[in-house]
This record gives structure tokens, sequence and C-alpha cells, in this order.
């Protein structure tokens, strides 16, 4: 798309040349691969499992839950296996993190229909994935995408979902949940159905980021290829507020350490903040990567990307 820099949403065709995509409601079993990473939250991680189990699906959906449990030290795999013995668990060695365990869960469960990006502490609503999978059949669209709106704690205005890309400014402006499908030009990767062709036509996620970047690379990269992402009408489930609290963002915090946070797994390590700087910004790219480390040492809480 070639007009990243706009600050309404990409307007993308419906129409297509492809060959019809067959019902949701067909009499072929469609398989839904639910994709999670977790790491010691075993309360959070059970009530999003919990509410995945309870989805108002049509008979012809079914899922399969694939989860990698990076290195849990809290009993999260023992209580799983316990209590959700239809779900997949792959162990990690605590060095996944989100990406490369999102991406070692992808990699487990390939073929399917569709996967379905999943953060495990999200509790959905009981249509939420069904609402995604009416949106992707109703846009008739092969290679496409499609994102979901989740609110954060009891503040019912979205805060994850799809993002539109300010190329002049090189910033990711939130985008509140619609009435009916809009296009977006990325997405954060906390609950995004992507078909089996948008998979095979640009791949999984790139294994060289950790823990942040992927999902926005990852839109981005469909984005410039010509797929479409829709972000779905309403709000389809709530996370935790995660406090800005001792992380890189908490000015309360001594220098030295907020540095340190920053330039960890979770942070912004400067080695992936440039890779996805040089892959999708169009200009200044130097200021565009020094410009959250220079916000970190003037003790600015904010972010670029």
């Amino acid at each position: 798309m070639d007009n990243f820099q706009e600050s309404k949403p990409p307007v993308i065709s419906t129409e297509t040349d492809r060959e019809e995509i067959p019902s949701v409601q067909s009499s072929t079993k469609l398989q839904v691969a639910v994709l999670m990473a977790c790491h010691n939250r075993k309360n959070l991680t059970l009530r999003c499992l919990d509410s995945l189990r309870n989805q108002e699906l049509p008979k012809s959906v079914s899922l399969r839950v694939v989860l990698v449990d990076d290195g849990s030290t809290d009993g999260t795999k023992a209580v799983i296996k316990e209590k959700f013995p239809e779900v997949e668990v792959i162990d990690g060695d605590g060095s996944l993190y989100w990406s490369r365990g999102m991406l070692k869960a992808w990699e487990h469960s390939i073929p399917s229909h569709f996967y379905l990006w999943l953060n495990d502490d999200i509790q959905l609503q009981p249509n939420a994935i069904a609402a995604l999978l009416e949106t992707y059949y109703e846009m008739g669209q092969e290679d496409a995408i499609v994102t979901g709106s989740i609110s954060v704690g009891n503040n019912p205005k979205p805060h994850y979902g799809g993002r539109l890309f300010h190329k002049l400014t090189f910033t990711f402006q939130p985008m509140e949940a619609p009435s009916k499908p809009v296009g977006c030009h990325t997405m954060t990767g906390n609950f995004v159905l992507v078909s089996e062709s948008c998979r095979k036509s640009i791949g999984l996620l790139d294994p060289f980021y950790v823990h942040g970047f992927a999902d926005y690379d990852y839109g981005l990269r469909a984005s410039k290829k010509g797929i479409s992402i829709w972000l779905a009408p309403g709000v389809h489930g709530v996370c935790e507020d995660n406090s800005f609290q001792g992380s890189y963002r908490d000015t309360s915090l001594p220098l030295k350490e907020r540095w340190r946070l920053l330039m960890g797994p979770k942070g912004l390590p400067p080695r992936m903040l440039w890779k996805f700087v040089r892959d999708h910004a169009s200009h200044s790219k130097i200021i565009f990567w020094l410009a959250p480390y220079v916000k970190s040492l003037m003790g600015i809480r904010g972010r670029t990307i």
C-alpha cells in the first residue's frame, strides 16, 4: 500500500479474482490452530483457556490449541495438562519470549486452515473467534488477515488491535473498534487470524525477533505484498492492564535500571529495533532508531514503536 502516511484506514477492495472461498458453514471441517505462548502467569493462562473452551463456534469449525510453555516455574504446565488435556503443550527453556514462542507454536501447527494468534492474558468474548471468521469470509479474500479489538482492564476503549502506520513520523496509531470491517496497515499480535493462504504467501513470524516487533513486522510485510488486513467489528475480549511499573518506561526507576530494561529482550534491543526501522522506514532511519533511547535518557515516558 502506498498510503501509509494517511490518517484514515486504507481503502481495500473486496473484489477478488481467486476461486470462491467455501462458506464457514460448509460441510468441510475447518481447523483453526490457536497459537499461544506463556510464562509464569498461570491464573491468566487458565482464564484464557477457559474462555477459549467456551467459544460459540459453527459446527464446521474445530480448534487445535498449541501452547508453548516457555520454562514456567509456577506449575502452569501441570495444571493445563490436568484441566485442559486437549491442549498441546510444547516446552520452552525460558529464552523464547513472545515472538519465538509463538513461532515455535506456529511451526508445530502447520498445516491448518487458519492460525489464530492469542495472548494468554486475554479473556475472550464467547463469539470472538466466530466474529473473526465471519469477517474473513465476508471480505471474500483468500489471502487475508483479520484482527480483533481487545480492551484493557475496565476501559471499554480498545487498546490492542488494528494499527495505522504513519510513514512520515514512523508511528503506529491505535484504531477504535469499528461497526463494520475496516482496513488497517498492521496490528498488535494479541488476537489475530491468519489464513493458510496468507501463511504460504509471506511465511511465519520473523525468527530474528525475540519478543517485540514481530507482530507489526508481519502486518507491514503483508501490506507491502498487497495482502489485506481487516479489523473486525466490535470488541472481542479484555486483558490485564500491563502497567508501566517495573518496565523501561517506568520513570520512577533509576536511569541505570531503565537503561538495562530498555536493552533487554522485553525492551527495545538495538539490533532488533534497527532491523525493524531499516526494513520499514522510508527515510530518517537513524533518527527513528535513536529516538527511543534519547527519550529514555531524558526520562520521557513514551515509545516510538
